[in-house]
């Protein structure tokens, strides 16, 4: 596609079903329904670009050259809110590790910065000098660097695995008077991180639908000839168990499924 888009696409979890009077599935849903991709691939996979790379998204395969020679990490998902929510229990900022148990994240297309808790922002943003908390920009600013690169290593996990923010996409949006508007940013009071597209520009994301799991791979990062990208955690996660058998029947009886998006992912 070429031209602007116009809308939603829809690939939630069809179970908050706001259409009404009739239920409609969702597009990977219908998908799965009608065989259009796989049984072994009930699967989408979403590469964000920025203004100077492509984006792309697959549907019923992996790209594999978008997987840059490494192993998806995998993690279980929880839908039962309609989202792709996960476990996100760590933060890691210029290497040092944040213990953030209990901590729950969404992966979501459909929101364009990175919400995190209060606390993770302080602590973030308390790193860099001359950074405070806008009221007329409603968020965390700070003095715009020179060099991106200079900016702190933020990685947040995925499971067991940490994944770290391209500093480029850190430093937001450039404002005037010499400050820039971060990336990261306060999630208010949702009980849960939202990891909108200045994190999913750091990974190449696969939704595992049929296999109720979120995976990715940590894309290339810029490295400066003054400070190196600081090497990542990583850790291995137990595979997720397989899609409901519920929803199996109704895939091979051909049944409808009741849910729609109830958000952008």
């Amino acid at each position: 596609m070429t031209n602007k888009g116009d809308g939603l696409l829809g690939l939630s979890w069809g179970i908050n079903n706001t259409v009404s009077p009739v239920p409609v599935a969702t597009p990977v849903e219908n998908m799965i329904l009608q065989d259009d991709i796989p049984p072994s691939a009930e699967l989408f996979t979403v590469w964000l670009g920025n203004i100077t790379e492509r984006s792309f998204f697959t549907f019923g395969y992996i790209d594999t050259a978008a997987l840059q020679g490494q192993q998806p990490t995998y993690t279980p998902i929880d839908n039962s809110g309609g989202a792709w929510q996960f476990n996100s229990s760590a933060a890691s900022l210029n290497g040092a590790q944040s213990d953030r148990t209990g901590n729950k994240a969404i992966a979501d297309t459909g929101t364009t910065l990175c919400l995190v808790s209060d606390s993770l922002c302080e602590q973030i943003y308390a790193s860099i000098p001359g950074a405070t908390k806008s009221t007329s920009q409603q968020g965390w600013i700070f003095p715009t660097p020179d060099d991106p690169a200079t900016l702190p290593k933020v990685a947040l996990s995925v499971g067991d695995a940490l994944f770290q923010i391209k500093p480029a996409d850190f430093a937001f949006q450039v404002l005037e008077d010499g400050m820039t508007y971060g990336g990261i940013q306060s999630r208010g009071n949702q009980e849960f991180d939202i990891l909108g597209c200045v994190f999913l520009r750091c990974i190449y994301a696969i939704y595992d639908q049929g296999n109720a799991r979120f995976g990715c791979i940590q894309r290339d990062l810029p490295v400066s000839s003054a400070q190196q990208a600081y090497p990542l955690k990583v850790q291995n996660v137990e595979p997720s168990p397989p899609m409901d058998e519920q929803l199996k029947k109704k895939k091979r009886r051909r049944l409808g499924f009741l849910g729609c998006c109830r958000s952008a992912d």
